[in-house]
C-alpha cells in the first residue's frame, strides 16, 4: 500500500537536502508538488519526475509502446510492447480495428502473453494471457479503465535487474530478488509456500494465485522455486547488491544505450535476463524509492545521495 504522502521518502528527503544546500523548499497538492528556489530560479518535483527530463522524453517513458518503439528504432535488445488502442478511438485504428491483428500476434506467441495498461505503474493491472479466451477478459478488462494496452510475449525471466542513470553516470544498480520456496520431494507447492509465508499473507495469497494449477505439485528435493512472476519491490520482491563488475558494465551499457534512446537524463532502467540474454522491459521518468529506501540496508542514505546528484543538477 502507498504510504500516506506526509510519510513518502522523497518528501522528508528533498527537504533535508534543500537545508543541507540552503534551499528554499515550498509543497502542494499534497506534497505531489515539491517546489525548490534559490535567488535565480526555481525548479519543480512532480510525484517523482525531477525537472531534468524533456516533456517529450517523459511522456515516452510513460508510454510502453511508444519507449518499446523508440528501442527497436535504436536496436536496443529489449521486451516488445505492442499498442491496442480502445475502439473508441477509430480515427486512429482506422476501420480494419484492432481485433484481427490481437488475434494474429496471440496465434503468433500461442497465446503465452502478457497484457498491460500502456501507462501503467508499479506492476499493478498485469494479465497473464494462456488463451482466447483469457485474452478477451484482459482486453474487456483494461478497456473498461483505460483506452490503450498492450501485449507482450510472456519470457522466462531468470533475473530482473534495475539501474538508475543521471546522464552517463550509474547511481544505483540491483537485482530484484524474489522470494523462493525449496523442495524437499514430500511436500506440495501450497505445503511449502504456506509453511514458508504463512505469515506474510499478501506474498503468499498471491504466490498461490500465480499457480493456481500448480499447487498440488510436489517439488523435488533442494529444488528452487521462484513464486512470484511479478518483479515489483511493492509486490513482495526486495532488492539485492549485485557484485560481478562483468555483469553491471554490461547493464549500465545497455541501460545508457536506452536512456538515449528516448532523450532522457534522469531515468531508472528496468532490465530482464530470458535464456542468456539482456533485454530492457521499461525506463521510468520517475525516480520512485518509496520501497528501495524501506527494504535495503542503506536504502534512506543511497536514496538521499540519489535525490540530492538531482537537485544539484537542476540547479548546475
Amino acid at each position: 500500500m502507498e504510504p500516506p504522502n506526509k510519510d513518502r521518502v522523497i518528501v522528508s528527503t528533498v527537504r533535508s537536502i534543500c537545508t543541507d544546500l540552503e534551499l528554499r523548499f515550498e509543497s502542494f497538492s499534497h506534497d505531489w508538488i515539491l517546489r525548490i528556489s534559490d535567488q535565480q530560479q526555481t525548479r519543480n518535483i512532480f510525484g517523482y519526475h525531477f525537472d531534468l527530463n524533456s516533456a517529450a522524453s517523459a511522456l515516452i517513458a510513460k508510454d510502453k509502446s511508444a519507449t518499446s518503439d523508440c528501442l527497436e528504432q535504436a536496436e536496443v535488445p529489449h521486451i516488445e510492447h505492442k499498442l491496442f488502442l480502445h475502439p473508441s478511438m477509430t480515427e486512429y485504428l482506422g476501420h480494419h480495428g484492432n481485433w484481427q491483428t490481437a488475434i494474429e500476434y496471440a496465434e503468433a506467441h500461442h497465446h503465452q502473453l502478457v497484457c498491460k495498461d500502456n501507462q501503467g505503474t508499479g506492476g499493478n493491472g498485469i494479465l497473464k494471457i494462456t488463451d482466447q479466451r483469457s485474452l478477451e477478459e484482459a482486453f474487456q478488462q483494461m478497456y473498461s479503465s483505460g483506452n490503450a494496452l498492450c501485449l507482450s510475449p510472456f519470457c522466462s525471466i531468470s533475473a530482473e535487474y534495475r539501474v538508475i542513470l543521471l546522464d552517463d553516470t550509474p547511481l544505483l544498480t540491483y537485482e530484484k530478488k524474489s522470494p523462493s520456496v525449496t523442495g524437499d520431494g514430500i511436500h506440495s507447492y501450497e505445503k511449502l509456500l504456506f509453511d514458508t509465508f504463512g505469515n506474510h499473507p499478501n506474498i503468499y495469497l498471491q504466490a498461490c494465485e500465480d499457480a493456481v494449477q500448480q499447487l498440488d505439485f510436489v517439488p523435488e528435493p533442494d529444488e528452487v522455486l521462484k513464486i512470484l512472476w511479478k518483479n515489483n519491490l511493492g509486490k513482495g520482491n526486495f532488492p539485492k547488491s549485485i557484485y560481478d563488475e562483468t555483469l553491471k558494465k554490461e547493464l549500465h551499457l545497455i541501460a545508457n544505450k536506452a536512456r538515449k534512446a528516448i532523450g532522457a537524463r534522469f531515468v531508472s532502467v528496468d532490465l530482464v535476463k530470458t535464456g542468456n540474454d539482456l533485454r530492457v522491459l521499461e525506463i521510468n521518468g520517475g525516480i520512485m524509492l518509496e520501497n528501495y529506501s524501506r527494504l535495503a540496508d542503506d536504502g534512506v542514505e543511497t536514496a538521499k545521495s540519489i535525490y540530492k546528484k538531482a537537485v544539484e543538477e537542476m540547479f548546475a
